[in-house]
C-alpha cells in the first residue's frame, strides 16, 4: 500500500511539472532540441541573468530619469540600478 501511495504522489508531481513546463517544449529553439526541460530552463535563466548584469553595467555609467508613478508629481524618482524598478526609467546622456 505504501508503494502505491508514493507512486501516485510521484506521478502527480511529474504531471504537474509537465503541465507547468509545457511552454518550454512549445518554444524550444533549434539548439535546445534534445535537452531536458530543466536544462533548457537553467540555460535560459543563466542567459537572462547575464543580460541583466550587462544592462545594469551599461546603465551604471549613464544618468537615469524615471517617470513618477503619479502624473501629478513632477520630480524624478531615484533609480535603483543595482536592484529593481527600472521599468519607468530611461537613460539620458
Amino acid at each position: 500500500m505504501f508503494f502505491t501511495g508514493s507512486l501516485l504522489q510521484f506521478k502527480a508531481a511529474h504531471l504537474e511539472w509537465h503541465e507547468k513546463t509545457e511552454w518550454v517544449q512549445e518554444t524550444a529553439q533549434v539548439h535546445e532540441l534534445g535537452k531536458h526541460r530543466a536544462d533548457v530552463l537553467k540555460d535560459r535563466i543563466d542567459q537572462l541573468r547575464a543580460e541583466v548584469d550587462r544592462l545594469r553595467n551599461e546603465l551604471a555609467g549613464k544618468p537615469l530619469v524615471c517617470s513618477p508613478p503619479n502624473p501629478t508629481q513632477t520630480h524624478s524618482l531615484p533609480a535603483r540600478v543595482g536592484g529593481e524598478d527600472l521599468h519607468a526609467c530611461q537613460t539620458h546622456g
